[in-house]
């Protein structure tokens, strides 16, 4: 067997597309979801509104959202070429277009697999796939906005970098409650067979979980095993992705502690993060000033920093000299 036949067809086809927003690719790769679930689970029905953001309930509402994104970060559509990297840590993917290495799109097909695999073996809840993301959660604050009497207990978003994070606070404002987010990680532990540790984190950023969170009490966002998003060097533990799905279809959701009370949005830090994870896409004229500024930071404060920043710091640091 070759190695790019360990990765599961849907996955596959979900790599290979480079999917910015508005592209025809990110709408291929809806199309190849909803063809990917239909040869395992051919009565389910499929909503989709003007934007192109489509949904799914599996089963009777039980008041358990699952969320997905459509788009990457890539500048230009078309599609790439992946290779596998057999490592200590696990089997990882990665991405080459034109000889180069580039953005895998990880963020976020690992998590539209997770989310195809639950539906296929008929884990109930609404299953969400949204567009626009990466510009700042284009499709997710629309359909809140179309809908502002949606109702559930949970909105859990596959969409974290990493492997053991349970999202509780988003831009730091509280979305999940600790008590949530700890059983959630506990059930994530108990059900991975020894091969998961997760735990409760509460440095996430932003991902279409937040856009519901002034409505739904629990929106949290899970860590799928993807590393250096956005950069050239995004890679994909696929070993971790595999374990995960595996402890994910034996969650029971519906017994989840619902503690967090929702309230009115925090007042959203547009000034130097912005919306979503925009930052990444710095024009090329500013590149080296932003670079220098960010060598600067790490530079000095080093050590003043927890092991949150610091990653992030890393990542920008790294995307940036890519581009000089």
């Amino acid at each position: 067997m070759k190695q790019l036949d360990l990765i599961p067809p849907v996955l596959h086809s979900l790599l290979s597309l480079r999917r910015p927003y508005g592209s025809v690719e990110e709408e291929i790769a809806g199309d190849t979801i909803r063809m990917h679930v239909h040869s395992a689970a051919p009565g389910i029905v499929w909503d989709k509104d003007s934007n192109g953001s489509m949904w799914a309930q599996v089963g009777e509402d039980n008041g358990v959202v699952f969320t997905a994104h459509l788009d990457t970060v890539h500048r230009t559509p078309g599609s790439q070429d992946l290779f596998i990297l057999d490592l200590d840590q696990g089997m990882f993917i990665g991405a080459e277009h034109e000889g180069k290495e580039t953005v895998l799109g990880a963020d976020d097909a690992a998590g539209i697999f997770l989310m195809t695999e639950m539906m296929k073996a008929g884990v109930q809840g609404k299953y969400m796939f949204f567009v626009g993301e990466e510009c700042g959660g284009i499709g997710s604050s629309f359909f809140v906005k179309e809908h502002p009497n949606f109702s559930a207990n949970m909105v859990v978003s596959f969409d974290r970098r990493g492997t053991g994070s349970v999202i509780t606070h988003q831009g730091g404002w509280q979305t999940c409650s600790n008590e949530f987010g700890a059983a959630l990680a506990k059930a994530l532990n108990q059900n991975g067979a020894g091969k998961l540790a997760y735990r409760t984190d509460d440095g996430g950023l932003y991902t279409d979980s937040r856009e519901f969170a002034e409505i739904v009490p629990e929106c949290t966002n899970i860590s799928v095993g993807y590393f250096h998003e956005h950069t050239a060097k995004e890679t994909l533990n696929l070993t971790h992705l595999l374990n995960l799905r595996d402890a994910l279809l034996k969650v029971q959701w519906d017994k989840l502690p619902i503690v967090r009370v929702p309230a009115p949005d925090v007042i959203w830090d547009t000034g130097w993060m912005g919306r979503s994870s925009a930052w990444y896409d710095v024009p090329k004229d500013n590149t080296k000033e932003l670079s220098d500024r960010v060598t600067t930071y790490i530079n000095g404060n080093w050590d003043k920093v927890d092991a949150k920043l610091r990653q992030l710091l890393l990542d920008m640091e790294s995307y940036l000299d890519e581009q000089l």
